[in-house]
């Protein structure tokens, strides 16, 4: 992959924006919001903890302060350490004059931004995209016909591992497809993005309808892990490289977890797809380990009919997995037109127990150029406590 880079926006009317990655245009049947909710653990195998969220305006504001990057799809965080965050969005706004509107700004594919600080209330936060004949362009650009949305990421041994979704126009109700998946790492990501060397990952043929990196990317011990989601069953699996094949880039031969009997196998060994780990998984979610329960925590929004956001906990990262819980209804959920998706954990940002974050869209365009309160992640700020055992 080759590309320029920028943080500045640019003007040329663009209308065309593929709104949302899977199944956005069937109309939501939308929730009665509730500001706090409460989720118990499903059961005593799951953890003793109990889980609150209520809004954050006050980290809002950190997406809506730039006057040329004016929203992104998705919002995953990485974290580079030192203070820096690394957030990754899909189709996103950018214009290059001020004052811009959506109207008058290009769609690229995909932006990053690299945020200053841990709490995302009182930290600054700047944005990159790519730039191709002096206009902006998507950050990780297109490879033919096809272009790339952003999955999960982790920084491992000084380098940084980004998964990409690759998506393909198909003749469709959605009018796109996921094609596949592939990675790049970045050899210095200590430098801003717009200095950043990457190299495209060798990866595996992606036989089975899994695109894996979709969801979390996370390191325990020698491995990295990854969840997948097949596109159609929207089964989650789980695979495992060792890092030091991660970090040279080779992600073809990855193991996959097959059941406590199954144990790990290679993927050239596989004759079908193993049983999942759990069923009815979003394209984007997050896992990580949260020491306070001694718990795997999984965050995701329910479905685009129930845009709640859920939870799943396990002791071990193969599963078991709990059913999942609703713990927080966004206030949009009750308002006609708008879909709410890609809730997530953002495990790296302080300023509360947990901080999440979910997005709103909307399937009427007009609303979507002139709304600016939609089409930015929206913050939740969560308190975790650890239930007295009865």
């Amino acid at each position: 992959m080759k590309n320029t880079f920028n943080t500045w926006c640019g003007t040329v009317p663009n209308k065309k924006l593929l709104i949302r990655k899977c199944g956005i245009l069937a109309v939501c049947l939308l929730l009665t919001a509730c500001g706090v909710c409460r989720v118990p653990p499903a059961s005593e195998e799951s953890g003793r903890c109990t889980l609150a969220a209520e809004p954050w305006p006050a980290a809002d504001r950190l997406f809506r302060e730039d006057p040329c990057w004016l929203g992104g799809d998705g919002a995953t965080s990485v974290d580079l350490g030192e203070g820096r965050v690394l957030w990754l969005f899909g189709d996103s706004f950018v214009c290059r004059d001020r004052p811009c509107s959506r109207r008058d700004a290009i769609i690229v594919r995909n932006s990053v931004a690299i945020q200053s600080g841990y709490d995302p209330a009182s930290a600054t936060i700047t944005f990159y995209h790519g730039s191709e004949d002096d206009m902006p362009a998507s950050f990780f650009p297109e490879r033919d016909d096809d272009w790339f949305w952003p999955g999960g990421g982790v920084l491992v041994e000084g380098r940084l591992i980004i998964f990409l979704m690759e998506i393909r126009g198909a003749d469709n109700e959605l009018g796109f497809d996921a094609a596949g998946w592939t990675a790049v790492i970045v050899e210095n990501p200590r430098m801003p993005p717009g200095a950043w060397r990457f190299t495209e990952a060798r990866v595996s043929p992606n036989a089975y309808g899994v695109i894996i990196g979709s969801a979390t990317v996370l390191r325990e011990g020698d491995y990295l892990y990854s969840f997948g989601v097949h596109t159609k069953t929207h089964d989650v699996f789980l695979v495992r490289w060792p890092v030091s094949s991660a970090v040279s880039g080779d992600l073809s031969q990855p193991e996959w977890w097959t059941g406590i009997d199954g144990g790990w196998m290679q993927e050239k060994l596989l004759r079908d797809l193993p049983a999942p780990l759990f069923s009815g998984g979003q394209i984007e979610f997050t896992v990580h380990r949260e020491p306070r329960c001694g718990r795997y925590i999984q965050i995701q929004t329910k479905s685009l009919t129930d845009p709640s956001l859920t939870v799943r906990l396990a002791a071990k990262i193969t599963g078991p997995w709990s059913s999942a819980d609703t713990f927080y209804t966004p206030i949009e959920a009750g308002k006609p037109g708008l879909l709410v998706y890609a809730g997530e954990a953002q495990p790296a940002l302080s300023g509360a127990d947990m901080v999440f974050t979910y997005n709103v869209n909307t399937i009427d365009m007009e609303r979507l150029f002139d709304d600016a309160g939609i089409y930015y992640p929206f913050f939740l700020k969560g308190t975790l406590h650890r239930a007295e055992m009865p």
